[in-house]
């Protein structure tokens, strides 16, 4: 019961969902016809007393994930038995901390296991605050190595939707 014009829609995914790409594959019955962007249609004209069900928009729901990796000066710190560096040497820990799902996240926080190693943030950030899918932090803090074998973990911790995301 539409006045015959030009017309688009407009859809809304439900929080925690986003848009599937635009145009995909070769049977425009079943893609998605919204921008992913703005959840817009391209403009169409109904003619008098046309019916046009062919509008629609894919969603699916949006995964959080979130990685850390470490490094003791520069080495990997999940290979055995570690790296040996002698005693009263600096030590640098990098934490790199990506975002390996295809959900925004925020509040990220680095910690350590080990009393007195603090990660700070280094560099990554595009100034938004915001660890987007595919992004990678750069964390690091540094100490002085003592006598002895120990194990210290990182732990990021990221969130979204009022979901927190961790690894260690």
């Amino acid at each position: 019961n539409l006045v015959p014009g030009d017309y688009y829609l407009v859809f809304i995914p439900p929080t925690g969902y986003a848009f599937s790409p635009k145009d995909q594959g070769s049977d425009d019955t079943i893609d998605s016809d919204a921008d992913p962007s703005t959840g817009r249609t391209a403009t169409f004209t109904l003619s008098p007393g046309e019916e046009d069900l062919t509008w629609d928009a894919g969603i699916y729901q949006l995964i959080p994930a979130i990685q850390i990796k470490k490094y003791t000066n520069d080495e990997d710190a999940d290979l055995p038995t570690g790296p040996s560096i002698p005693v009263g040497s600096q030590v640098i820990w990098r934490y790199e901390v990506t975002n390996t799902g295809d959900a925004p996240l925020s509040s990220i926080v680095v910690t350590d296991n080990q009393p007195g190693i603090t990660p700070v943030y280094q560099s990554g950030d595009d100034g938004d605050n915001i660890l987007e899918a595919g992004e990678t932090w750069i964390y690091q803090a540094s100490g002085t190595a003592i006598v002895g074998q120990y194990s210290n973990m990182g732990t990021a911790a990221g969130t979204f939707n009022g979901q927190e995301v961790t690894d260690t």
